[in-house]
Parts: C-alpha cells; structure tokens; sequence
C-alpha cells in the first residue's frame, strides 16, 4: 500500500515545486487551505507522538501510531477528499493539495524508515532526495514538530468532516452501494461548528 500509494502522489506532483527551505515549506504549510491544514495539525501530533514511542525504544507503538495515520487519516480518508482538487488540473486548491501531500508523505516515509528501511529509501530517492539535498532518507533531518502548525480549529473540521465520510460510507454498506457510487447531496446540520474553511 505504501508503494501504490506514493505512485499515485506522484502523478500528481509531476508540476509541484517544493518551498526551496524549510523556513518557506512552513510558511506555505501555515497557509494551506482547510483540509490539508487539519493534515497537517493531525500530522504534529503524530511525529510527537512516534518520536517520543522511538525514544522509548517502543518501537512496535511508534509503527502502529504510524500505520494508523497512513491506512485511516492520509489514505482512507484525506486522499478521497482531495481526489477533485488534484485532478481539476491547476489552481491553489490543486497546489495546497500537492504541498500536503508531499509533506505528508515524505514525514511518514522518515517516520517508517527504521524499521522499513529499504522501501522507505527506494520511495525516498525517486520523489524527495534531489530537492532535499540529503544522500539518503537515513541521513536525512528527523521529522520536526511545531506549534505554529497546529491548529484546533481546522482540526475540529476535520473530525468533523471525518464522521461525516464514516456516515456516508455506513448508509452505503447498508444500502448496498459501491463506495464509487453517487450520492444525493447531503444537508449537514452543523449546530454551533464554525463554517469550515474551503476544502
């Protein structure tokens, strides 16, 4: 799964240019629209949580918090939620989508990367190593956390948006439904819930 789904990102990032230093990636990282802000808050947590498991030597819980994040968040969920956004083509919604992605992706290639170490490099080498400037994924910098990306409010839309997926997937079981298959439009009561920002 984790090859099939580094091919798939790469298609889509044939035409992204990555932020040329880390000051400018966490710039843009800060600016990106709101799915991929909840992402990218959900994925703080994350190297917070596997860093301090590694430290532990806990390695099994930094593999499963890991595997978690990448089977359930980034590709159950976020990559069905940017699929339009990707394929449209062009835009700041398609270029927020691409940053996400490529962010994201690379961080769990460095999280998986002691104890998957040569699909992680092979995947590492073919999409990050040229613009990193790193040899390899096992030299290169440790996935860092910061306070600036995460942001509760995006979070909350994202869960959210989250149990929102869950339903729709729930009501198609049911019904019998192929997940590809179309749904009326869905009417959401929000109650108190902040208007999410764009998708």
């Amino acid at each position: 799964k984790l090859w099939n789904a580094a091919r798939l990102i790469e298609q889509h990032l044939a035409d992204y240019t990555p932020p040329a230093s880390a000051a400018e990636r966490d710039a843009a990282l800060a600016n990106l629209r709101g799915t991929d802000r909840a992402l990218i808050a959900w994925l703080q947590e994350l190297v917070a949580r596997a860093t301090a498991s590694f430290e532990r030597y806990d390695y099994p819980a930094a593999l499963d918090a890991t595997e978690r994040f990448f089977w359930n968040t980034f590709c159950d969920n976020y990559l069905e939620w940017v699929k339009g956004r990707l394929y449209d083509g062009s835009g700041a919604g398609r270029q927020s989508a691409q940053l996400a992605l490529a962010h994201t992706l690379e961080t769990l290639l460095k999280l998986l990367a002691p104890i998957m170490p040569h699909i992680t490099e092979e995947i590492y080498q073919q999409l990050f190593a040229p613009a990193s400037g790193a040899r390899s994924i096992h030299t290169s910098a440790w996935p860092a956390t910061s306070a600036a990306l995460r942001d509760p409010e995006a979070e909350r839309v994202g869960a959210a948006l989250l149990a929102i997926t869950a339903a729709a997937r729930r009501f198609k079981s049911a019904q019998q439904l192929g997940l590809g298959a179309p749904l009326a439009p869905l009417s959401i009561a929000a109650g108190e819930l902040a208007a999410p920002p764009a998708a």
